[in-house]
């Protein structure tokens, strides 16, 4: 953790970015492998803190769970997940550090501590563990105890969220429950993990590079849009773009909720208006510039829409379509 600590903070150096992060299971030494005690000492001392390096964030986050770090046009809420690993009851069955938690307590300090306005245009929260149990794999209950009572809290917000999870190894974009204003969640994969098992072949390392287009959304009307860049890494030859294979492509968007059904109709008139019937997908987004910032998911509904009731040949890319015809 100190090498990694340490090295994070020189890369951000050197990129003239700022780091922020957040705990995670393997993180905090909830076995007491070091000591017989303190299961969270050895990243309170790290240097500089953990998980910023405003002293007073710091401790925040290991006091309250949580800190926000907002800076221009963007606020971030940091949540410790893991806040209660190395605690909990002998008896307790699965152990606490089996599972991600959120008290409830926490959440109201965080409802509190939002409500007054703000001007941040792009809001996220960042954990560890997901909020949500994820269809397949989830069989161990590893997720977030209470964690839907955070996603209800910021889908009552006046602000649209972006949550940014990892854990699980599985990299997924989707939307919380909680109506239109429902948070979206964005699942990373590992970056770096020796994956044995079953995620040997289910799941790879990645990484992503997020963007918002605070002026695209303000002329969409759109509370919330961003791109997203994928790469996977691969033995012998370093990082590649990610492919649809891999969970999430090497490009996509996310923060337009137009139903597929609806942007497949609006895509095949288009089409047919055409002579000759060939329309490129930046023709497309000429005309409805909402539709680069569909989820990967929805891109794929729409493409089977397309071709399965419209009659629309669709040219395929990475992660969206190239070209449309009759």
């Amino acid at each position: 953790m100190k090498y990694c600590w340490a090295f994070l903070n020189e890369t951000a150096k050197l990129l003239g970015a700022r780091l922020c992060a957040t705990a995670g299971n393997h993180d905090i030494d909830s076995r007491y492998g070091y000591n017989a005690f303190d299961a969270r000492g050895m990243m309170q001392n790290l240097t500089p803190t953990f998980p910023v390096r405003e002293g007073r964030l710091a401790d925040q986050y290991w006091a309250r769970q949580f800190c926000i770090v907002q800076s221009g046009s963007w606020r971030l809420v940091l949540v410790n997940s893991a806040a209660y690993h190395g605690q909990g009851s002998d008896d307790a069955q699965p152990p606490e550090y089996a599972h991600g938690r959120i008290a409830q307590s926490t959440i109201e300090r965080l409802k509190d501590a939002l409500t007054p306005p703000t001007n941040a245009a792009v809001n996220l929260l960042a954990i560890h563990h997901h909020p949500m149990a994820i269809g397949g794999v989830d069989e161990d209950g590893s997720y977030m105890a209470n964690g839907e009572a955070l996603i209800d809290l910021l889908a009552m917000d006046r602000q649209m969220w972006l949550i940014i999870h990892g854990h699980r190894h599985v990299p997924r974009l989707l939307h919380g429950q909680g109506g239109n204003n429902a948070p979206l969640l964005f699942g990373c994969g590992s970056f770096s993990a020796l994956l044995r098992g079953r995620w040997a072949t289910s799941a790879g390392n990645q990484f992503y590079m997020l963007e918002f287009p605070i002026g695209a959304a303000s002329s969409l009307g759109l509370p919330l849009v961003g791109r997203f860049r994928s790469w996977d890494w691969h033995i012998g030859l370093g990082w590649e773009h990610a492919t649809e294979s891999s969970g999430l492509p090497g490009a996509g968007g996310f923060g337009c909720r137009e139903h597929s059904g609806a942007v497949a109709t609006k895509v095949a008139d288009l089409v047919r208006k055409r002579s000759p019937a060939t329309v490129s997908w930046l023709e497309v987004l000429a005309k409805y510039p909402q539709f680069e910032f569909l989820m990967p998911a929805d891109i794929a509904r729409v493409r089977t829409e397309l071709e399965s009731s419209k009659s629309i040949r669709v040219q395929w890319g990475a992660g969206y379509p190239t070209e449309l015809s009759l």
